[in-house]
């Protein structure tokens, strides 16, 4: 008797391989951002902390589960500062402070903000650029720092 395959337990796989793949592209495009402005070292480990299970699972939940429309800016940027969804909110603060490339993580418990640190402004500017890109948002960019 052969076991039929659940709807939901099909539904969990896609969500898996769709954020999986688009954080494959979000990881490429950032690379090939770093990589012209001569970052190689930072392209290649950009966003790994994605990968640990504490941010994947909340990150391809919200994304890809069942949710309402996120409103999101032209340029892709959706990040508000609660979304109302829990685990992905927590996620993306342990992101943020695991990763010097968000400006989030040079602002202090007491709210003073740190300048930003070279290669750390670079490769943000690169963040946001590629993910746009992988978005399906392709820009125009030059960066002057």
């Amino acid at each position: 008797m052969k076991q039929k395959i659940k709807p939901t337990k099909y539904i969990t796989n896609m969500k898996y391989f769709k954020y999986l793949n688009y954080l494959f592209w979000h990881k490429w495009y950032v690379m090939l951002e770093c990589f012209d402005e001569g970052l190689y070292w930072r392209g290649i480990i950009h966003d790994l902390s994605k990968f640990m299970p504490n941010e994947f699972f909340p990150y391809m939940s919200f994304f890809y589960g069942k949710k309402e429309e996120i409103e999101q800016s032209e340029v892709g940027y959706f990040k508000s500062l609660k979304t109302g969804n829990d685990k992905y909110d927590r996620a993306c603060f342990i992101h943020e402070k695991r990763n010097m490339h968000h400006w989030q993580w040079w602002i202090q418990s007491n709210g003073e903000a740190l300048e930003i640190e070279e290669p750390y402004l670079t490769e943000m500017i690169c963040d946001w650029v590629g993910a746009a890109k992988a978005q399906g948002h392709f820009l125009q960019t030059t960066i002057n720092i």
